[in-house]
């Protein structure tokens, strides 16, 4: 009986051990190769696509990329961001396109975006920040106890409002959800190769 015991506990205690190193492969692989940010900067890419049909997609490409790589939302190191809010995703469309960012895209992809923004609704993405940051400052004086969030939120439907705005809220839900399920089915296969290098080298 105890030898069996013994028999269990060695292999639970082993499977634990394999389950674990699964765990850290999967996670070091996903990590080194930008998996969660190359999937965000895809669902990204193709909502600016929605917004502007006529919008090449290396372009596209690229204005994710800026905005993935922007300080405010970038990975340690300066890689891709693998987490971005709805607002901020509005914001630092505009910001990039005022040139605001730290980092400035290509003069190619800046009116590109330029152009993205006018077509919709903002023709001068300076001046819709600035009353943006002003709508903000007078939702904080008149509500303190909002949240950030839901201070730019508002200040952003009231001073921002365009088909830009209606479409960025209107598919940046469904996008993220893509998202997680595009980088849900990688790491299940990063997960399902590590497990079987794992089986066959023990």
């Amino acid at each position: 009986m105890f030898k069996t015991l013994d028999i269990l506990i060695g292999v639970a205690t082993i499977m634990l051990l394999f389950s674990m190193a699964v765990t850290i492969i999967t996670q070091a692989v996903t990590d080194l190769r930008q998996h969660r940010g190359k999937s965000l900067m895809k669902g990204l890419a193709g909502l600016l696509r929605q917004i502007d049909p006529t919008l090449v997609q290396s372009i596209a490409d690229k204005i994710a990329d800026t905005v993935l790589r922007h300080p405010l939302v970038a990975g340690p190191k300066g890689k891709l961001g693998d987490v971005i809010h709805r607002e901020e995703f509005t914001v630092l469309l505009m910001s990039i396109a005022a040139g605001e960012s730290p980092d400035p895209p290509e003069d190619a992809v800046k009116k590109a975006l330029l152009d993205l923004l006018a077509k919709n609704g903002i023709p001068n993405p300076a001046e819709a920040l600035k009353d943006i940051r002003s709508a903000a400052l007078q939702l904080e004086a008149a509500s303190p106890a909002l949240a950030n969030d839901v201070r730019y939120a508002k200040a952003i439907l009231q001073k921002a409002k365009s088909q830009y705005l209606a479409k960025v809220n209107g598919w940046f839900d469904q996008t993220i959800d893509r998202v997680s399920s595009r980088f849900t089915l990688t790491a299940r296969m990063v997960t399902f190769a590590a497990s079987l290098i794992i089986a066959i080298t023990v």
